[in-house]
Formats: C-alpha cells, sequence, structure tokens
C-alpha cells in the first residue's frame, strides 16, 4: 500500500507540471539524458540499446518511464551521502518529473538550440577511438559446465611511439566474459612462455586451437581489466600511458560456464592524448590472488551465512588518486573503503550499499586525492551466501570459497594514480577529451 501511495504521488506530481510551460526534448530532455544515460546507451554502448536522439529515446519510452518510476535506472551504485565521483548519474526529483511529464505530454521535439545543456563532464567513451585494436580471427568457445580461461595475444604496429589518455574494452559478443585482465607492452619486452607457470593460467588461442600457456609482461605499459558494466578507463589532464610503436597485446579473458559453444569477438578502443603527457598512470591491486591485503577472516563463507570481511593495505608511495574501483562476485552485498592516517583522521573513497556484479566500473574522483605512504586502506565487505540473495549461484547455498571462477568469490580493491606533486589537492579533475 504504502508503495503504491508513493507511486501516486509521484505520478500526480509529474503530471502537475503537465498544465504549466510545455516540455520538450531540446529544452528539458536532452541534457538530462547526456549526462546520465547515454554514458551506456549509445551505439555499440554496454547497453542493449541506444538513447542518443528523441527519436531512440521515444522507441523505449515505456520502459524508461517504468525503470524511473521504479528506480532502477540510470545505475549509480555508490552512495552519494559518503562519496561524490565525476559523471554521477543521479535523477532528481525534477529531472524524474520532466521525464515523465514529457511523455505524458506527447514527447514534444521543441526547438533545437533553445536549451542551455551544461554537462556535467564530457564521456570519454562518446568519443571515437583514434585506434581500434582488432583480433584477426574469432575465439571459439566449447560448451562447459565449468569456467574457461582463455589467452590472446596479438602484435600491432603503428607510425611511432605515442601516448593514449583512455582505453576500452568492447565486446562484441560479451555473453558469458567473466572478466578481462589486459596487458600491452613493447613488442622487445613481450615473453613467451610456452608452458604455464602455475596452475590454473588457461590456455592459449592462436586463431586455430587452444594451447597451455602461461600469462606474463614484466614491463607493460599499459595494464588494466574489464568487468561487466564497466566503460573506458579515462585519464584526466596530462595523466595518460605510453603506446609503443611496435606492440602486443595481451589478454587472459574469463568466461563462465556456457551449455552450447559460441563465438567471441572483441576489440579495443585507443584514445590518443590530446596534449603533452607529463605524468604515467599507475594501477595498483589489493586484495584477492594479490601480494597486498588479503581478506581478514580467510574468504570463506559458510551456507546461510552473512559475513564480514577486511582488507587492511598500505599505500605504498605519496600518490594523487585518480580512480578507484572494488570488485567481487555473487555473493557481495555491500562494500565501503576509506584511507586511515597515522593521525586517525580518515579520508572516505567509496561506500557501495547495494552491490550488482553486472554493474561494476571504475569511479573517478572530482578531485585528486592525496594518499601518503604509510596511510591504511581500509576495506569492509558483506558477503550474503544465503537463499535471500537473489543472485546466488548456489540454490541451495553451499560453502563458497576464494577462487576466480563465478561460483567462488573475490575481493579486490583497484587504484589509478600517480606519484604525487605539491598542488595536486587543488587539481579539479577532469578527464581528457
Amino acid at each position: 500500500m504504502k508503495g503504491a501511495l508513493i507511486a501516486y504521488i509521484f505520478v500526480f506530481t509529474s503530471s502537475a507540471i503537465v498544465h504549466g510551460q510545455p516540455i520538450t526534448y531540446f529544452n528539458d530532455i536532452q541534457g538530462i539524458f547526456r549526462q546520465n544515460c547515454i554514458s551506456c546507451h549509445r551505439q555499440n554502448g554496454t547497453a542493449p540499446f541506444a538513447l542518443e536522439n528523441s527519436e531512440q529515446i521515444i522507441a523505449h519510452k515505456g520502459i524508461i518511464r517504468s525503470v524511473i518510476e521504479r528506480g532502477i535506472m540510470p545505475p549509480w551504485r555508490p552512495d552519494p551521502d559518503y562519496t561524490h565521483f565525476l559523471d554521477e548519474r543521479i535523477l532528481s526529483v525534477s529531472d524524474k518529473q520532466k521525464i515523465i511529464g514529457w511523455i505524458q505530454q506527447g514527447c514534444k521535439p521543441g526547438v533545437p538550440g533553445t536549451n542551455n545543456i551544461v554537462i556535467k563532464s564530457e564521456d570519454k567513451t562518446n568519443t571515437p577511438a583514434d585506434l581500434v585494436l582488432k583480433l584477426p580471427f574469432d575465439v571459439k568457445i566449447p560448451a562447459s559446465t565449468t569456467d574457461t580461461i582463455v589467452l590472446v595475444e596479438m602484435p600491432y604496429e603503428i607510425d611511432r611511439d605515442t601516448f593514449i589518455s583512455s582505453f576500452q574494452f568492447m565486446p562484441v559478443h560479451n555473453s558469458g566474459i567473466h572478466h578481462v585482465f589486459i596487458s600491452l607492452m613493447s613488442l622487445d619486452d613481450a615473453l613467451y612462455l610456452p608452458e604455464p607457470q602455475e596452475e590454473g593460467q588457461g590456455e592459449f588461442w592462436d586463431g586455430k586451437a587452444f594451447h597451455m600457456r602461461s600469462f606474463s609482461s614484466e614491463h607493460p605499459s599499459i595494464r588494466g581489466g574489464w568487468v561487466p558494466g564497466q566503460a573506458a578507463i579515462a585519464m584526466p589532464g596530462n595523466v595518460g600511458w605510453q603506446l609503443p610503436k611496435k606492440g602486443m597485446l595481451q589478454y587472459q579473458i574469463h568466461y563462465g560456464p556456457s551449455p552450447v559453444s559460441f563465438t567471441s569477438d572483441f576489440e579495443l578502443w585507443l584514445t590518443y592524448s590530446k596534449g603533452k603527457v607529463e605524468r604515467i598512470a599507475i594501477g595498483q591491486k589489493y586484495g584477492s590472488n594479490t601480494s597486498h591485503a588479503l581478506p581478514y577472516p580467510p574468504l570463506v563463507i559458510p551456507p546461510d551465512s552473512i559475513m564480514r570481511f577486511t582488507l587492511n593495505g598500505t599505500i605504498d608511495f605519496d600518490c594523487s588518486i585518480i580512480a578507484i574501483s572494488p570488485h567481487m562476485h555473487l555473493l557481495g552485498k555491500s562494500v565501503k573503503a576509506w584511507l586511515l592516517k597515522p593521525s586517525g583522521d580518515t579520508i572516505r573513497l567509496i561506500s557501495i550499499k547495494d552491490w550488482d556484479f553486472n554493474q561494476q566500473e571504475y569511479y573517478y574522483t572530482d578531485s585528486l586525492i592525496k594518499g601518503e605512504k604509510g596511510d591504511k586502506l581500509q576495506v569492509e565487505v558483506v558477503m550474503d551466501n544465503t537463499s535471500n540473495n537473489i543472485h546466488n549461484p548456489n540454490k541451495p547455498p553451499k560453502f563458497v570459497s576464494y577462487g576466480p571462477n563465478t561460483r567462488n568469490e573475490m575481493i579486490q580493491f583497484s587504484i589509478y594514480s600517480v606519484p604525487y606533486k605539491k598542488g595536486d589537492e587543488m587539481f579539479r579533475a577532469k578527464r581528457d577529451n
């Protein structure tokens, strides 16, 4: 009854503005969708359909109204009462009323150029890539009741050494992809290890068949990853990565179980830096499968239990934090992270109260956060291994422990930063465009 009353009040309020000034696409709606929707809902985006113009929005107006009224879209997991980030996708009450009212009024277009759109920050994912590295073959994944880890290598050559400000993994067929590790290096530094150095490294696909092979790169110029829901990894200002003229691109791709075989096709989109790159982005990972801050207690979740785990890491050097990304699997319920100073002061990083494996991404600080050598990184995680967790892959629940597979669990916290320079705290982050 309470939910019905809230829905009635919302619809009545949104209907009331219909009797005021007419709501039009160009004057009222376009800016809302640009700020909150098209980072995913765009051509070749991660969402199932594009919402880049009024025709596309009108074609999906029914489902748009439904998910807005139910509070499902736009997806934004971080708690804005804890910290704020760039490109927050949060609809205000006024935004929701405008969209619902516009639909109720018949989706009037209005006049182009009459609006005053203010976009919080240009979305890097909407800029066409300067360089697309596409595999010359598709990866054929066999049917399997267990997860499959595939290693793929691709040499490339461009005109000269250069720098990039963003990269994005673009799955053409993303069904079943659990995560991807990406490493790019100079061809001269590429390591060829025909035998796996540790169990479970995966199989190497050469375009014809699978072979056992180890994934290794000692001196990568780029190292990153992709998880479901993630868009481009993009750096601000004069920060970026080196892109060698002759390089080797390596993927470690993790697929979940599939009852049928399928073909997987993907690309890596790279955007050249517009200005001079003076600082190289450094990626660090804490938690499971790393040498930094293993979960405590050990990551074992009995059936029918809700458990709390912590990571307690240490910042290795004075740095300026640009972006952060927590990572768990399907039992994740919530995550909160902060820096603890030797003085006892804390710096908030992120809080996600309602974890969703399918909506993971890097979150960019709207001003650089200073981390000093010796600061403690504290991450608190709650795991739900009960039947009340609708995402629980085991019905009934079973014992779950650490592992790379979808039905295993993992706690990781990733940070992109640069070595600290005086004045970084005053730098207002805006990703390179």
